[in-house]
């Protein structure tokens, strides 16, 4: 039985995605394809626009085999805390023969080598990042430079323009799987197929009708906006870009309870900040720098977007400050993260749905995983409660996560709320 891992977001599930699978499929020997997918929030520190369970069956029906959610607390984080959180769990699993992942940057020579370079952090390479950094710049970029600085002082070839590479989020994340698959000394082997398509970051529809394969971005950006009145207001521009089970998804969900955006949730993030329950600089990512920022810029009338307009500057992106914002409305804080982190493992799987001609996949994790199987959230977390605290905390906030989303599309739309207690798997 051969097995191939993904880690993804599916925000929504479009043709690149389908393309990755069909690669998958025609190019290497897979039986089974398993996706580890982040729940009801994205790592880029907003809220899925479609819930964990719709999203979950579009991938079934394209061609999963089985969909696992990543903890919210790992799908959430920096690059560095998603691909680990995705890794530790396929490497769990027990039964993973290859990691794919999609990349602008494919030759995985260089790639390893880089994540050699950050996961050994030499003394030297250390002492050009924190430079890197007090002269104000962010910390992606700062790495970079001290990737640089350190490959020349240490006569190491990269090749020409890597540096531009290194800023795309795609060849981030896929560095940041290698360091977690070398740190845990894994047989798991790296897949990388090369981006096709519309850059990532695009946020309008590929204007060629031959253009099939256009950013998560783009698709979002028309999806999002709730001056459509009826799907069919909405779809016909998009529907190019998505296979047909997705189209059908998001045509059923749109207006009804989907989508949401970081603007619904903000009255509680506001709530956080003027109580102050723990200061700013107890929440992951949270510096004292950026804690006094916020602090200071913050006013009631801003709306979320100028707020993130306005603590932005060349040391905090966009994408800091919103997963900042989202760590302090679902009350992720440093030590929670210390202890998470330290233990270099995600003890459980909650399997979000499957197919059940794959059936014979759940056999084999639980007879090969070092992990234990959630089917049943609730039993699942009394027993962590008595046998491992640590394992409770990562699951209650998976809970609290997803029944927030719920209460807001609740509140929103006046919509059924998913209860994460009695909800099943999808079974196809």
């Amino acid at each position: 039985m051969k097995v191939t891992g993904i880690i993804a977001e599916y925000n929504p599930f479009h043709n690149g995605h389908q393309y990755q699978y069909r690669q998958i499929r025609n190019n290497t020997d897979t039986d089974y394809i398993v996706v580890v997918m982040n729940g009801d929030f994205m790592q880029r520190g907003e809220p899925a626009i479609l819930n964990k369970y719709d999203r979950t069956h579009m991938a079934l029906e394209e061609g999963a085999d089985l969909v696992i959610e990543l903890p919210v607390f790992y799908g959430t984080g920096s690059a560095e805390y998603f691909a680990a959180g995705g890794i530790y769990l396929l490497q769990a699993l027990g039964c993973i023969d290859r990691v794919c992942f999609g990349c602008e940057y494919n030759d995985l020579s260089v790639l390893s080598d880089i994540a050699t370079i950050y996961s050994d952090e030499q003394p030297d390479f250390r002492n050009y990042l924190n430079k890197s950094l007090k002269e104000g710049n962010s910390y992606p970029k700062a790495r970079t430079n001290a990737l640089l600085q350190y490959s020349k002082e240490h006569g190491i070839i990269l090749p020409d323009g890597i540096e531009k590479e290194l800023s795309k989020p795609n060849n981030v994340l896929a560095i940041e799987y290698l360091k977690t698959l070398q740190k845990l000394s894994s047989d798991i082997k790296a897949y990388p197929i090369k981006r096709v398509g519309q850059d990532y970051h695009a946020c309008e529809l590929p204007d060629s009708d031959n253009n099939h394969l256009g950013s998560a971005s783009a698709i979002r950006s028309v999806y999002a906006d709730r001056s459509f009145r009826t799907p069919d207001s909405v779809m016909p521009s998009i529907e190019p870009l998505l296979p047909e089970a997705s189209i059908r998804i998001l045509t059923d969900a749109y207006g009804k309870y989907a989508p949401l955006s970081m603007d619904d949730f903000y009255p509680f993030i506001r709530y956080l900040l003027l109580t102050n329950e723990h200061p700013l600089t107890d929440y992951l990512d949270i510096s004292e720098d950026l804690a006094n920022r916020m602090e200071s810029i913050y006013q009631p009338e801003l709306s979320y977007s100028e707020y993130v307009d306005a603590i932005i500057n060349k040391q905090y992106t966009r994408t800091r400050i919103m997963r900042c914002l989202l760590h302090i409305l679902l009350g992720i804080t440093k030590p929670f993260a210390v202890e998470q982190k330290d233990s270099a493992k995600v003890p459980y799987a909650r399997i979000l749905g499957f197919r059940k001609e794959s059936s014979g996949l759940l056999t084999a994790i639980r007879e090969q995983g070092d992990l234990i199987v959630i089917q049943k959230v609730k039993d699942a977390l009394d027993s962590f409660r008595i046998n491992n605290p640590s394992a409770a905390a990562l699951l209650q906030l998976d809970i609290r996560a997803a029944h927030l989303y719920e209460q807001i599309c609740c509140q929103t739309y006046h919509s059924t709320i998913h209860n994460e207690y009695t909800q099943g798997m999808i079974i196809l």
